[in-house]
């Protein structure tokens, strides 16, 4: 077999990624004319796509971010709340002790 024939086979089990990250008709274009041309059109429609893939995966992980970060500052604010009811606690216990 030669090189040709086994890369149109190698991009038929590629079709699962293809699919996923749709690289839309310019890819079937591509697998079913077999040409340079069809080719060339694949390959800048599937850059394309996992650019926008990666830009929207990006901005998803960039609010997962933001939003672990205000949680964090919530926590933080929630333990200072406790440390210092927790010091009010002792304060009024010392007190207590003190007038008895």
């Amino acid at each position: 077999m030669t090189e040709l024939p086994k890369m149109w086979e190698a991009l038929d089990t590629h079709q699962p990624i293809a699919d996923t990250y749709r690289y839309g008709p310019a890819w079937a274009r591509m697998c079913a004319e077999k040409t340079k041309e069809a080719a060339d059109a694949a390959y800048v429609r599937a850059v394309a796509s996992n650019a926008a893939y990666a830009a929207a995966a990006s901005a998803s992980a960039s609010a997962a971010v933001a939003a672990s970060a205000s949680a964090a500052v919530y926590v933080a604010q929630v333990i200072d709340s406790i440390s210092k009811a927790n010091d009010a606690s002792t304060y009024l216990k010392n007190r207590i002790k003190k007038n008895t």
